[in-house]
């Protein structure tokens, strides 16, 4: 699944901040990667270039149980940004224009019978990036 614009159809751009936000895929495994319009992985200092199911920090819900479960992992936020971000901060360097790609590794079978209503996370334009 590739997404080229936010949730209100304005393309990405590393002019605003973003935060995706929604369920974890139904997928054994899953990742997020962010490209430049040449579809070239974003240049940035901080050499990360996406988040997957194992990478990304979750929201810990039962402070007595400090190793969060991989199935209890339901929903996540990653922010999308020029600037850095507390966590899960994905850098859009200087991206006139870029594209988030989610790939979802095995599937469960209702990705497949209904891929054009899978649940994806929604990218929300926050604010103008500070440069």
């Amino acid at each position: 699944f590739v997404a080229s614009e936010d949730s209100d159809g304005q393309p990405l751009s590393a002019e605003y901040d973003y935060l995706l936000e929604g369920p974890a895929p139904d997928a054994r495994y899953w990742s997020y990667t962010l490209y430049g319009a040449d579809y070239f992985l974003v240049k940035n200092d901080a050499g990360r270039y996406g988040f997957n199911l194992d990478n990304i920090a979750y929201e810990q819900t039962d402070p007595d149980n400090p190793e969060m479960p991989r199935n209890d992992r339901k929903n996540h936020q990653i922010y999308i940004s020029s600037t850095p971000k507390e966590k899960n901060w994905l850098p859009a360097g200087d991206e006139k224009q870029f594209h988030l790609t989610l790939r979802m590794y095995n599937p469960s079978p209702a990705v497949y019978e209904h891929l054009g209503t899978v649940p994806l996370p929604i990218i929300r334009r926050l604010k103008p990036a500070e440069h």
